[in-house]
């Protein structure tokens, strides 16, 4: 996916580990325009947990949540409760980015 972004022409940070993501949230706060996180993250935080967080900390923020293992209940209820949108694995980089732009294009509205 990185590779994918950076040859579309979007600026981005990676984030390996849930502090790297914390970290450039404090640092970059105000230029993140969109977040895109798969929801296993390997720590005691979810990709869902910081989606939650920095939605909650920044309204309009573009989100979205890769898993396989959402459930399609768990999918419709964030779909209708909140701003994320949720793909499930496997999904193809057009998606994503077609689930980015459509979140993007929206914000400037």
């Amino acid at each position: 996916m990185v590779a994918v972004f950076k040859r579309t022409n979007y600026r981005l940070l990676v984030a390996e580990t849930v502090e790297d993501a914390l970290g450039h949230w404090s640092a970059f706060q105000p230029a993140i325009r969109a977040i895109v996180s798969d929801c296993e993250l390997g720590h005691a935080r979810t990709g869902l947990s910081l989606l939650h967080e920095f939605g909650n900390a920044k309204p309009g923020l573009v989100r979205i949540l890769a898993s396989g293992s959402l459930t399609d209940d768990l999918i419709d209820e964030l779909e209708r409760t909140t701003t994320i949108k949720c793909l499930s694995k496997p999904y193809s980089c057009l998606k994503v980015l077609e689930l980015l732009q459509a979140g993007l294009d929206a914000q400037a509205r």
